[in-house]
């Protein structure tokens, strides 16, 4: 590798840029970098200079990245330098559409760091185009990825069903009036959850002077609301149940990490005032439910294939659980601000509706992060620096003041479900 290298990254929101121009330069000795804010500046960039490598998002002003990979590989001067795509999108359309279009890496947001500069790395030390590495014919990780699309394509996964108490709630909730002795029976057919919401109520995190003994004392004390938040903890906390040994942490980490960002995102909106504070709480416990639909296919492709290291499973999970939860929200009958949060939860502005709700889930899912839930602990920063946290105005005190009720909102909660 050449002790002076140039690589020239393609990158709109500054602090993704900042990070990746970061890494860059810690893990490659001699690494110099440039950064281009849009895709027309990128296309100058590159025909000007000698870059031994392009990194370029996808959606970009002025010119998208399939843009620019195009423009650059029709070009003599920079036909053949190296170019990895960096993006939210991890569908095997987007991964197929840029190999095709003379990409020779794809890297999906939000990477691990290990992952993403082993990529680069292999791009680097490829000595001719036709030994670069082509992450659809090559590659184990995507050979599952492709495996469980097709799969999902044909109709071959069931969608799991919405858990009964959960379906039977809701349905009272959609009434004008909840009444709670209604409510009450409702949670009673469930024993588990029933002794969890009592478990709750006489739990620190809601103080009372006496100890409830029933579901409806439970409810009277709660509310109305905050009952119907944690009887969807409760059942959420069902589902994330794993079999296979390897899967197992995985599992117990995404629980703590969306019942972590749930009450991030009612803090937020408690913090910027929002009228919907509970559906906030659902949005956030929801976000990642695509990740558990995956791992129940994982489960059982495990069971009959190799392949499924960790390394697999979450490069399997970070590629295709924000399109495989937004299609289990929809045949769950939630709206599209459900299904909006679940598919651009890592990359709001993709959306064509940039809702209030999908910003203060996107900020939660990078600010937990802070307390060591969903990734490297360095979410605080991204999360402040973000576009999001600009137009929601949250400022660093604001989300100071959220982490601290998370924390304890998410402990107590913990020792309750």
């Amino acid at each position: 590798m050449s002790e002076s290298l140039k690589i020239l990254i393609a990158e709109d929101e500054v602090h993704i840029a900042r990070a990746v121009m970061t890494i860059l330069k810690k893990s490659l000795s001699g690494c110099n970098t440039d950064h281009a804010k849009n895709g027309e500046e990128a296309v100058r960039m590159a025909a000007a200079n000698d870059y031994d490598l392009i990194i370029s998002d996808w959606n970009m002003p002025k010119k998208n990245g399939d843009q620019v990979l195009r423009e650059l590989k029709e070009n003599e001067r920079t036909m053949n330098v190296p170019f990895v795509m960096l993006t939210a999108r991890g569908d095997r359309d987007s991964v197929m559409e840029a190999l095709k279009d003379g990409a020779n890496e794809y890297v999906v947001k939000p990477f691990k760091t290990p992952e993403f500069i082993a990529k680069i790395q292999g791009v680097l030390n490829s000595t001719s185009p036709d030994k670069r590495r082509s992450a659809v014919d090559n590659s184990k990780e995507v050979s599952l990825v492709d495996l469980i699309v097709d799969k999902f394509k044909k109709g071959e996964v069931a969608l799991p069903v919405l858990p009964g108490v959960v379906t039977r709630v809701n349905t009272l909730f959609e009434s004008e009036e909840v009444d709670v002795e209604a409510l009450a029976k409702v949670i009673e057919s469930d024993a588990a959850i029933a002794a969890k919401l009592i478990t709750v109520a006489n739990s620190p995190l809601v103080r009372g002077s006496s100890k409830c003994v029933s579901v409806e004392q439970a409810i009277t004390r709660l509310g109305l609301q905050q009952t119907k938040n944690y009887v969807f903890a409760a059942a959420n906390k069902a589902d994330f149940v794993a079999d296979n040994k390897l899967l197992k942490g995985v599992v117990e980490d995404l629980w703590e990490h969306s019942l972590a960002t749930a009450y991030c995102a009612k803090a937020l909106a408690q913090e910027l005032k929002c009228t919907d504070i509970d559906t906030l709480f659902i949005m956030g416990l929801l976000h990642d439910i695509g990740k558990l639909l995956l791992i129940s296919i994982i489960q059982e492709l495990a069971k009959v294939r190799e392949g499924f290291d960790e390394d697999a499973v979450l490069d399997i999970l970070t590629k295709l659980h924000c399109e495989f939860g937004a299609a289990l929200l929809k045949s769950w009958h939630y709206d599209a601000g459900f299904q909006d949060v679940a598919r651009y939860h890592h990359a709001a502005f993709n959306s064509e509706q940039v809702s209030c709700e999908l910003l203060i889930v996107y900020l939660a899912n990078l600010m937990v992060r802070e307390i060591g839930l969903g990734g490297d602990g360095a979410g605080f920063g991204e999360a402040l620096d973000s576009e999001a946290a600009r137009k929601l105005n949250v400022s660093a005190e604001c989300a100071a003041t959220v982490l601290m009720h998370t924390e304890q909102s998410l402990a107590a909660a913990k020792q309750a479900l």
